[in-house]
């Protein structure tokens, strides 16, 4: 027996060892992402039950309905695509400079208030 028939099997048994471990590390990482990522720190108690954080990302169309609003008021947040951009971050902080808010250039919740009135009272009010 040649010392190359002894280390065939050694050599096959670190390949699938390398390859199981690469295989728990992927599963390891895809049950990580799929964790929630809001906790009860993150959410406000209200009468004993945990309600989500009022401050919120905006989908597409809500970041669109802003824009358009935004353009009503008279700022120019550029296309109104739902896409928040450079610009419709300037127009968002002009806004709230003028109407007396933090100047973020987000779309806060109080700055929803204002641009949007209405638009968190069907999510979060029972």
């Amino acid at each position: 027996m040649s010392s190359t028939e002894n280390t065939f099997p050694i050599v096959w048994n670190r390949m699938l060892r390398a390859i199981w471990m690469a295989v728990i590390v992927c599963i390891s990482a895809c049950t990580a992402i799929d964790r929630p990522r809001s906790s009860p720190s993150d959410a406000q108690v209200t009468g004993g039950t945990i309600r989500p954080a009022l401050d919120r990302i905006l989908n597409q169309g809500e970041v669109q309905v802003a824009e358009g609003h935004l353009r009503d008021f008279g700022y120019d947040p550029g296309p109104v695509d739902g896409l928040f951009t450079a610009q419709t971050q300037a127009a968002v902080r002009a806004f709230q400079a003028r109407y007396g808010l933090s100047i973020s250039g987000l779309l806060d919740r109080q700055t929803r208030q204002e641009l949007l009135p209405g638009l968190d009272q069907d999510e979060f009010d029972p």
